[in-house]
């Protein structure tokens, strides 16, 4: 008996590109690369008529893990507070500080950041899924009289499936000071 088949299954590979769609809109939605939380969450100290507006130079970054002690530091050496930043959530870069001090005048930006949990979250996502099977074939029974046939039959089902991904979320204590110097 002479059979060939022909089956064409659902191909694995867009599992896969779902997968690296997931990671990547959770990278941009939770990194906080939309908005710059520094800015957003910057409250005055009243200070803005000693922002450094002669010149667009970029502040200086001095990260710490005394906060306190570090602004206390350069307000003894002359140096106003123009205002600070403080917001709980995923990593924002010190980059987003910088700019943010660049754009109100600073000469210095005290920076903190403290680890304080890690939320897991997951994110489910139903796929449509079809899967079409075509058979064909030719049977030529015993011997003798000979019956040929020769045909093609194709069923095509649909369905979907659901791909869950779970996933962290790292969430820090961020603080920013914004100073000048006095100096000028």
């Amino acid at each position: 008996m002479e059979e060939s088949a022909n089956f064409v299954y659902f191909n694995k590979g867009i599992y896969m590109k779902l997968y690296y769609l997931t990671i990547v809109f959770a990278i941009l939605m939770f990194s906080g690369c939309g908005t710059n939380k520094f800015a957003t969450y910057y409250g005055s100290y009243g200070n803005n008529n000693l922002a450094n507006n002669h010149d667009s130079k970029q502040p200086r970054i001095v990260p710490t893990f005394d906060f306190e002690g570090k602004v206390g530091m350069y307000k003894s050496r002359g140096y106003k507070v123009l205002g600070q930043s403080s917001f709980r959530g995923p990593w924002v870069p010190r980059v987003k500080a910088m700019e943010h001090g660049q754009d109100i005048g600073a000469d210095v930006v005290v920076i903190s950041a403290n680890y304080r949990e890690t939320v897991t979250k997951n994110l489910q996502i139903t796929v449509p899924r079809t899967t079409t099977t075509t058979v064909s074939g030719t049977a030529t029974p015993g011997v003798g009289d000979t019956v040929n046939f020769q045909g093609t039959a194709t069923t095509t089902s649909y369905g979907g499936g659901t791909y869950n991904h779970t996933y962290n979320i790292h969430k820090f204590g961020q603080k920013a000071a914004f100073l000048v110097s006095d100096k000028d």
